[in-house]
């Protein structure tokens, strides 16, 4: 008995690896182009994703509202995009994923943080996680993700599938 009640206790008690808490996310098909984009037919859309239409090598903005969510007056976040930019750390083509807040009393948003993914080797599918520090409020300020997808060359490829913020340690 004693030996099932030491195995028990030391089951409860292992250290177990963390995992990160996401407290929103968004696919990118979600995200609202701009007038620009959308007048001049610059994106497609896919089921999860938005990249470049053929032929075109224009600048794409989206604007990604973010849900109100319970932070529990945590300061230290990831913004996570999900993304492909063919060219890596090449400045020819990237994705940039810009957050903002802006308060109900102001007209000029503040930016909180930036991930670029010419910041990264990555060519294929990958990540770029952003950490920085901000206890979200959303009683008294609006929050958004400003996405924009560039290239050089219809041969570059520079997809944007998805969003997230998740708690750091």
């Amino acid at each position: 008995m004693i030996f099932r009640l030491v195995l028990l206790l030391f089951t409860l008690c292992a250290p177990t690896a963390a995992q990160a808490q996401y407290l929103w996310s968004t696919t990118a098909n979600l995200c609202v182009p701009d007038a620009t984009t959308t007048r001049f037919n610059r994106h497609n859309v896919g089921a999860a994703s938005v990249q470049h239409a053929a032929g075109n090598v224009d600048l794409i903005v989206l604007n990604c509202p973010i849900s109100p969510f319970n932070t529990d007056a945590h300061p230290s976040w990831f913004l996570r995009t999900s993304y492909q930019d063919s060219t890596g750390t090449n400045a020819t083509a990237f994705i940039r994923a810009r957050l903002y807040r802006m308060a109900s009393t102001e007209s000029s948003p503040t930016l909180l943080v930036i991930a670029n993914s010419n910041s990264l080797t990555d060519t294929g599918f990958g990540w770029m996680n952003k950490q920085f520090f901000h206890i979200f409020d959303f009683s008294n300020y609006t929050y958004w993700v400003r996405v924009e997808l560039d290239r050089s060359t219809t041969s570059q490829v520079v997809i944007f599938y998805s969003l997230a913020l998740y708690k750091g340690a």
